[in-house]
């Protein structure tokens, strides 16, 4: 059935952040539907090994190129189109970026089928049929589909252990990693779908014989199968039977400003009000409490001889490696980011050690070095809470320096509320499809109606502008014009 009822589009990552700049290092594949091309790897059922991947590859821990996509970046689905992973078990997912290590930690989402997912085990899944396969991400413990903890190095395509076949030749067309949006309401009643047969030319003859020439007749096929369709092992799929180029003349009414706009237009960014209260009791050490001995130290006392305002700051003197001063407890919450800024005077060192410790008792150390000898110096770090509870921050002597004075003073630890309706992680429109397709210069999915898994195409907005018409406080009419690409 083309019946058109709420639609979804599906927005491609990968496509977008190419067009912005990003190097995406891509690996056995091309970037965008460009589906002409169909990639080859043969793996052997024994190896698990990636088929394809953005970003560089990992060795040791590391990431020669990595991709550093933004961890605010809100991923729900996965495209694979053109490939022929019938009865082959395979899993995408990503690396991020390991502050404490420098490396990565690996973050698979778990999946949900759309269309030939096929058997899902855990974070991987067999499809079905050859030809694609269209999957849902949901949240687990690796893998948050609203933004991750750290930025994403890598996403790979990979193959797992499969005994059935002992060595597979994979075949893939064009891959896609992004969000959907569905739109908030159907469409208006009165809309126009078209079947263009612009590939084919008429001429009559002199003697009245019309000719048809045609050029193309609709989409090229993918590989062997012909596009948007299942192999069912009968051959039919190969037929490549539809005609004709898709478009859609759509209206969609009474939109509230809400899922049309961003609260913030612009990109991602640190607002005022986005930081909470200081949590840090006695951050300015004008009284003489709230700081107990890390470890220690020889000397952990209020002192006047340096101050950075006020009329004290924390000295502490170390007696071996890792000696300093920690705060009073105070609340975190799990997968929280804290900003930390604090006023460093070493008198015999450069370096500083920070340790943030959350709710879990787990802790994260930062060797701050580069700090000037005899003068203030600014630090500000950031850290992200894996567990709720009752967190401290420390500072200590770093490394081999155990010897000399530090004064700490206006310790300052705030809670990090990125707002996340902007252009950059935005669920309305403006944001997560015109401004992602860069105004229909972009190829997307367009599915007519969510609820039907039949009908997809591979489109772009036929139209230089989007004029948004309000009819009401804060609701709004757009009109858009789709239209199918190959």
């Amino acid at each position: 059935m083309n019946n058109i009822g709420t639609p979804r589009i599906y927005v491609d990552y990968i496509s977008w952040l190419h067009a912005l700049g990003w190097n995406m290092h891509p690996f056995n594949i091309g970037i965008g539907f460009n589906i002409g091309n169909i990639y080859t790897t043969e793996i052997s059922s024994i190896q698990s090994k990636d088929v394809a991947h953005f970003g560089g590859s990992s060795s040791s821990g590391e990431h020669t190129e990595g991709l550093y996509l933004p961890k605010g970046l809100k991923y729900n689905f996965s495209a694979v189109l053109g490939h022929n992973f019938s009865g082959m078990k395979f899993q995408v997912g990503s690396h991020r970026y390991d502050a404490d290590t420098g490396g990565y930690i690996q973050c698979r989402p778990d999946k949900q089928d759309i269309i030939n997912c096929g058997e899902i085990t855990g974070t991987a899944n067999t499809p079905s049929y050859d030809g694609f396969t269209i999957m849902e991400f949901i949240d687990n413990n690796e893998f948050n589909i609203n933004g991750n903890e750290s930025d994403i190095l890598k996403w790979f395509l990979y193959s797992s252990n499969t005994y059935e076949n002992p060595t597979h030749t994979w075949k893939l067309g064009a891959w896609a990693i992004g969000s959907f949006y569905d739109f908030p309401n159907a469409a208006d009643l009165q809309l126009t779908q078209t079947y263009e047969m612009d590939g084919i030319t008429h001429q009559t003859t002199k003697g009245g014989v019309r000719l048809s020439d045609v050029k193309y007749r609709g989409n090229p096929k993918w590989g062997e199968l012909g596009a948007w369709e299942l192999d069912d092992s009968y051959g039919g799929a190969q037929l490549n039977a539809r005609s004709g180029r898709r478009s859609w003349d759509l209206s969609f009414s009474y939109i509230s400003d809400t899922d049309m706009f961003p609260t913030v237009s612009s990109g991602a960014g640190i607002l005022p009000e986005s930081l909470g209260d200081n949590l840090i009791v006695n951050g300015n050490m004008e009284v003489d409490d709230n700081w107990a001995d890390q470890s220690e130290p020889s000397t952990n006392v209020q002192s006047g001889d340096q101050k950075h305002s006020g009329s004290y700051s924390r000295l502490f003197v170390p007696s071996s490696s890792s000696d300093g001063i920690v705060s009073d407890s105070f609340q975190v919450d799990a997968g929280a980011t804290y900003l930390v800024s604090a006023w460093v005077y070493p008198d015999a060192g450069t370096s500083v050690k920070v340790k943030f410790v959350d709710g879990g008792s787990n802790p994260t150390s930062i060797h701050r070095g580069g700090l000037v000898q005899d003068t203030w110096n600014l630090i500000t770090e950031s850290f992200t809470a894996i567990s709720s509870g009752s967190g401290t921050l420390a500072f200590m002597n770093s490394g081999s320096e155990t010897t000399g004075n530090w004064y700490i003073d206006d310790v300052i630890l705030q809670k990090l509320s990125l707002e996340d309706d902007n252009l950059l992680g935005g669920d309305d429109f403006v944001s997560a499809v015109w401004n992602r397709t860069l105004g229909g210069r972009l190829s997307f999915i367009f599915q007519p109606d969510k609820d039907n898994n039949n009908n997809f195409a591979i489109c772009k907005f036929d139209q230089d502008t989007l004029d948004i018409q309000r009819v009401a406080p804060n609701t709004y009419t757009i009109k858009l014009k789709i239209r199918e690409v190959f």
